[in-house]
């Protein structure tokens, strides 16, 4: 009798030594972590951006993409699942993963029970903070990709016995997002030139940005209705009357003027207001409040100029895509700040210009021999021209030059 008791005390140990040991044979492991790979709805795989890269942004979001996960398993047992869930916190402990305390959620179903795996996750159900323990899939609601400041979310790929239960073993992969904007752009200034159009702003945000890598300028040829038009007038000290500098009688009278009759050109509001509607462009400036949202971008076809840097002032749009602008035709201007994850901000109201045949600075500039060199030149066939001080001072020597020329004749 005694020996029976001793034998069943014996058996009872080995059962509960051992059962620590059968538990631990589970294994997940993420072989991918720094590779993660993107794929487009297409199943094409996606170039990482060449500054923060392996980052979502709000285009990546929108384009409803997916990230390729690979992994290795191994302690394949049928009462055990290994499943993925997502959350911005540790999604270990029960807590976590259901009740009022749920902070994590799932976003794929079950992986299958293979030693070497890989899984396809769409990014809009990593983002998406959901209750439950079901996989609810967001793919169809691009609403989730708005107004997501720098966050990280986390994938924990975790083997579980039962369901309520820890883990019996974990690994976790991480997946920078950002896909919030930086503010709209301040002190949009707009001035016409012979076939082109000044643009002039200010900083990106109250008080500016630090993450602005560069300024987008977009372009409607076709407002809606134009409030107000700048046209440039030309004004001369000696003559008797001063109008339109396009006009041929205050072109005639300006011709008439000696070099150094004091004739200037100034940008005159034509009607009273400054802004001017666009269906295209005004349709995306809809402020996004406090909820961070981000709004509808025009179209790329109305972008009509990019300068990269966060310090400069001043942009020159000639072109729309391949076409060139025309004199005498209202043109509604909007522009828009891009930060280094590759997100575009909110779009400013815009303002509409009418360039016009005459004889402007940048025109002045080039008669007077100066060419594109010390400035930076956009190759792409958006047009835009940009210039910084050691710009400004080749030019002032220019101008110099040919004052000289001028008063040796």
């Amino acid at each position: 009798m005694k020996l029976a008791k001793l034998l069943w005390v014996v058996s009872m140990l080995l059962v509960v030594i051992g059962a620590p040991r059968l538990a631990s044979a589970q294994t997940i492991e993420i072989t991918n972590k720094d590779s993660l790979v993107r794929l487009t709805p297409g199943g094409d795989t996606v170039t990482p951006r060449a500054v923060n890269g392996k980052a979502v942004n709000y285009a990546d979001c929108v384009d409803n993409q997916r990230i390729r996960i690979a992994y290795k398993a191994s302690g394949f047992d049928p009462n055990q699942t290994l499943e993925v869930w997502a959350g911005q916190q540790d999604c270990k402990p029960i807590e976590a993963r259901n009740g009022t305390t749920q902070q994590c959620w799932r976003p794929h179903g079950d992986l299958p029970r293979q030693e070497v795996g890989t899984v396809e996750i769409p990014v809009r159900n990593i983002v998406k903070k959901r209750t439950g323990s079901s996989v609810v899939d967001s793919t169809g609601d691009p609403s989730v990709c708005s107004g997501i400041p720098l966050s990280t979310f986390s994938l924990y790929f975790m083997w579980f016995q039962g369901n309520g239960t820890l883990p019996i073993s974990t690994d976790q992969v991480d997946v920078s997002v950002k896909t919030q904007g930086p503010g709209a752009v301040t002190g949009l200034s707009v001035a016409p030139g012979n076939a082109r159009i000044i643009v002039t702003y200010g900083a990106a945000g109250e008080g500016g940005v630090t993450d602005q890598t560069s300024l987008r300028v977009y372009c409607d040829a076709n407002p809606a209705a134009t409030i107000a038009v700048t046209k440039q007038v030309l004004v001369c000290a000696d003559a008797s009357t001063s109008g339109d500098a396009s006009d041929t009688g205050a072109a005639d009278a300006a011709a008439e003027q000696p070099s150094d009759a004091g004739c200037v050109e100034r940008t005159e509001v034509v009607t009273p207001s400054s802004e001017c509607s666009s269906t295209v462009l005004s349709g995306a400036a809809a402020d996004a409040g406090d909820s961070g949202a981000s709004p509808p971008l025009p179209d790329d076809r109305y972008k009509c100029a990019e300068i990269g840097g966060a310090l400069g002032s001043r942009v020159v749009v000639e072109k729309i895509g391949d076409e060139p602008l025309v004199n005498d035709k209202s043109y509604a201007v909007a522009i828009a700040a891009v930060d280094s994850y590759g997100n575009v901000g909110a779009v400013g109201a815009p303002l509409c210009v009418m360039p016009g045949e005459t004889t402007d600075f940048w025109e002045t500039y080039r008669d007077g021999g100066g060419g594109a060199g010390g400035c930076s030149v956009d190759a792409a066939p958006i047009s835009t021209i940009t210039c910084i001080l050691p710009c400004a001072a080749l030019v002032v020597g220019v101008l110099r030059r040919r004052k000289r020329k001028g008063g040796n004749r």
